[in-house]
This record gives C-alpha cells, structure tokens and sequence, in this order.
C-alpha cells in the first residue's frame, strides 16, 4: 500500500508564512476600501454640491423648437408629434 506523499516542516512553514501574509495584506486592503467608502460616503453631499456648480447646461427649452421634417414633406408640428408647448 502505498502513502501519501509528506511534506517536511520547512517547506510547510514557508507556505504557512506566505498565505498568513497574503491573508493580511487582503484584510489590510478590504479595511482601505471601506474607510474611503466611509469617508466618501459622509463627504457626497459637498461633492454633489460642487459638481452642480460646474454643470453647465447642454441645450435649453427655447432652442429646441426646431420642426423636424419627414420624408413626405410634414413637419412633425403639422403631423401631431410634436412636443407639448409649455
């Protein structure tokens, strides 16, 4: 009958020192992670605030009142697809 193969105890204390290291640098990086999605999440309020400041608008309500005409010649104004008028 044949054994299975046995590791001798350098080999199995390297190993043991090289996942024992892995596994900390990961916990290490999981509790990065989550005290910057605090520290982001307390802060979202000022950062929502400053991006509106930025925020320049793309088009307004008066420039967007251009008829769009289809291939038989109707305006959509004409044809009942047009937008609401406000």
């Amino acid at each position: 009958m044949r054994s299975l193969p046995v590791i001798d105890k350098e080999t199995n204390r390297i190993e043991t020192l090289a996942f024992a290291c892995l596994g900390f640098v990961s916990v290490v990086l999981i509790a990065f992670a989550a005290l910057n999605g605090g520290k982001f999440a307390a802060g979202k309020d000022d950062i929502v605030a400053s991006l509106k400041k930025q925020s320049v608008p793309v088009a307004n309500a008066e420039c967007n009142h251009v008829p769009m005409t289809a291939a038989n010649g109707n305006t959509a104004a004409k044809s009942g697809l047009a937008a609401p008028q406000q």
